[in-house]
């Protein structure tokens, strides 16, 4: 999904070459340019390094998906209203 919205979208492609380059181009950006707050603004390679370099284990948690929590708190809402009925 971070590909489309930040590349693929934005951007026309006239030929499957045009599009494979740049996606290439974005992996490249996005593993080696793109800091991510996530990973307190290092990028993943960073973070990759880091691990293979460094004795202790460093944990960055992942976030909660917004869009699945909303997905179970509807189920929730709905299984209860089934029980109410």
């Amino acid at each position: 999904g971070i590909i489309k919205a930040e590349m693929y979208y934005l951007n026309k492609f006239h030929t499957e070459k045009e599009l494979k380059k740049s996606i290439h181009e974005y992996i490249e950006f996005y593993n080696n340019s793109r800091p991510q707050s996530r990973y307190h603004d290092q990028t993943p390679n960073e973070v990759r390094e880091a691990a293979i370099t460094t004795p202790e284990v460093k944990q960055y948690p992942i976030e909660e998906n917004k869009r699945i929590q909303k997905y179970y708190l509807e189920l929730e809402s709905k299984q209860l209203s089934c029980v109410i009925a």
